[in-house]
C-alpha cells in the first residue's frame, strides 16, 4: 500500500469519526471542518487542500449537507413553535370569553346580594314566614 493510499485512508477514517463525533486528537462536539479533519489525521490542513482536493470537496459537501440538516431541523422547530403559538392564542381568546362572561355573572350577583341585603334590611318591609303545605294538595 502506497502512502498516499493510506493517507487518504487515514484521511476517511478522520472523516467519519469527526462526523460521529467519536474523535480521538481533537475537542469532542468540534464541528465538521477540513482543519478538524487534518488535525484528527495528523495532518497539515493545506496537505489535503494540495494533494487530496477530491477529500476537501467531500469534506465541504458533507459540512454543507450538515448546515442543510442543522437548518431544517430549525425550520421544523419553528414549525412546531408557531402551531403550538397558534393554539396558546386561540386558548386565551377563549379563556378571555369565559372571564367576561363570569365577570358579567359575577356583576350580576353583586347587584342582586346588594338589593337582597338593602331589603332584609330595611324597617318597611316585611318578611313573610313561608306557609307550610298541605301534604294533601300535592
Amino acid at each position: 500500500m502506497k502512502k498516499s493510499d493510506a493517507t487518504r485512508k487515514s484521511l476517511q477514517l478522520a472523516i467519519r469519526r469527526v462526523e460521529t463525533r467519536r474523535v480521538r486528537k481533537i475537542r469532542k462536539g468540534r464541528a465538521l471542518s477540513i482543519a478538524a479533519v487534518a488535525e484528527e489525521a495528523g495532518l497539515d490542513p493545506s496537505t489535503i487542500h494540495t494533494r487530496y482536493p477530491d477529500i476537501a470537496d467531500q469534506i465541504r459537501t458533507l459540512m454543507n449537507k450538515e448546515v442543510r440538516d442543522q437548518r431544517d431541523e430549525v425550520r421544523l422547530k419553528l414549525k412546531q413553535e408557531r402551531a403550538k403559538n397558534r393554539q396558546l392564542r386561540s386558548e386565551i381568546v377563549d379563556l378571555e370569553h369565559a372571564l367576561q362572561v363570569y365577570a358579567e355573572e359575577n356583576a350580576r350577583l353583586t347587584l342582586e346580594n346588594q338589593r337582597l341585603k338593602a331589603t332584609a334590611s330595611s324597617d318597611k318591609i316585611a318578611t313573610l314566614k313561608n306557609r307550610s303545605r298541605n301534604p294533601k294538595s300535592r
